[in-house]
């Protein structure tokens, strides 16, 4: 079998475009920031044949097909990642019916698997051509064994995830809203994959949906995620309410806080041109006199969410807060200066009456 990989790349015209092994094997170079030929050397190194692929689950899986699918086990986390190389990285070849054995292996832990693809790299260089494993160092197994050991990783952590989701989804339903959503729960885990993004929320991987089901806090990026799709569902209503309200994320409140003056008397706002023109914005907005409301969230530290809305018509600034916590005044001061540099005859009154629903 031919060993040359081309590469044919003209933003890499530079390197030398033709991988040779012995250029880069065994020739006590150093592993790092190696050329785009080598590292392509490297993925197919790493690829997982496709006939092995069946020993894990697909990423096109539901959530609920996960968690049926048998993964193999994990080691103990009590191997220490730092024992000698030697044991991990060998010069010999891979071992007969080695990748037969590969499904029943234990795999290794999160920080013995970030050890070991640490240390990948420069074993490739050193000449090293298999792994061994601590069961048994007679026997050598591929490379792609550490691709494959950190999918298992990433899957069993998910599931992991929706165990315990599970479990605290079964100690609700005491109503019959509640009972209901945890059949919608149920469905929906029938049809989202287990794998990626949530769809048309690049940022967020489907396995963070989890926080709603457990009493974790949630993060901005899903108070984010839950605001935005708020204001589209506001936007497709096409009522009234649509044309003179805005829902907006996190981003508003943590620009407004840009206002706030330094020790030194200047506004953190002025070394952020982008915050600048986003401020302006919803401030041209809220001067027509169609527009009416103003809502947005705001973070509370360490991990606490409360809610606020603006009334340009009433003139009326309310906030809410479930945890009754003091209102923020620094906070709003910045937001007065907000309202008051687009609309400097108003003056806005603020309350802490917004309704809020615990529980």
């Amino acid at each position: 079998m031919d060993d040359t990989i081309n590469i044919h790349d003209e933003e890499d015209q530079y390197y030398e475009t033709t991988w040779v092994p012995p250029d880069w094997i065994g020739c006590r170079k150093e592993y790092r920031d190696i050329p785009p030929m080598v590292d392509t050397a490297l993925r197919n190194i790493l690829q997982i044949p496709p006939s092995f692929l069946h020993n894990l689950p697909a990423k096109t899986i539901s959530i609920a097909e996960l968690l049926l699918f048998e993964l193999p086990p994990i080691a103990d986390p009590d191997i220490n990642p730092m024992d000698d190389d030697t044991k991990w990285f060998s010069d010999q070849t891979v071992s007969a019916n080695a990748e037969e054995l590969i499904p029943f292996l234990a795999v290794p832990n999160q920080d013995l698997m970030n050890h070991l693809l640490n240390q990948f790299g420069q074993a490739w260089f050193d000449g090293e051509r298999t792994v061994h494993t601590w069961i048994n160092p007679n026997i050598c197994f591929p490379f792609w064994i550490l691709t494959y050991w950190a999918e298992v990783l990433a899957a069993a952590a998910a599931k992991d995830c929706w165990i315990h989701a599970i479990s605290w989804l079964e100690g609700t339903g005491k109503t019959m809203e509640e009972l209901e959503m945890k059949r919608t729960v149920k469905l929906l885990w029938r049809d989202i994959p287990w794998h990626g993004n949530l769809p048309g929320f690049a940022s967020i991987p489907v396995v963070d949906l989890t926080s709603f089901l457990s009493q974790d806090y949630l993060t901005g990026n899903l108070v984010d995620a839950m605001l935005d799709l708020l204001s589209i569902r506001l936007t497709e209503s096409m009522g009234p309410i649509a044309d003179n309200t805005l829902v907006v994320n996190t981003t508003f409140a943590d620009f407004i806080r840009l206002l706030l003056p330094t020790e030194d008397g200047q506004q953190t706002i002025l070394a952020h041109p982008g915050a600048q023109k986003y401020l302006r914005r919803y401030g041209s907005w809220f001067r027509s006199p169609d527009h009416t409301h103003l809502y947005f969230v705001l973070h509370r530290p360490p991990e606490h969410w409360t809610a606020c809305s603006v009334d340009f018509k009433t003139k009326r600034i309310r906030y809410g807060d479930s945890l009754r916590w003091k209102r923020p005044q620094d906070f709003f001061s910045a937001l007065e200066s907000w309202t008051a540099y687009h609309l400097p005859d108003a003056k806005f009154v603020v309350t802490d009456d917004l309704l809020f629903r615990t529980g």
